[in-house]
């Protein structure tokens, strides 16, 4: 009887177990997608940043052969 009580015990504590193991491996999945989204995200940034500094080095070099004086303005005209 004590035997059969111990193996009933040990069959719950494994159905137990097993629950804990796959809510573990739903919100793994759930994170993992998480990562590859934020991932994707962080490489369009990085795409789009390269763009950026692209284009400031073009503009960069622009001014720099420019034989005309630059002034640099906020919208209202005034000197930044």
């Amino acid at each position: 009887m004590v035997v059969i009580a111990i193996a009933i015990c040990a069959l719950i504590l494994i159905a137990g177990i097993g629950i804990h193991l796959r809510n573990l491996h739903v919100e793994l999945e759930a994170r993992s997608e998480e990562v590859e989204s934020l991932q994707q995200q962080l490489e369009l940034e990085r795409r789009e940043l390269h763009e950026v500094e692209r284009d400031l080095h073009k503009l960069t070099r622009a001014v720099e052969h420019c034989p005309l004086s630059i002034v640099i303005t906020n919208a209202k005209g005034e000197m930044e």
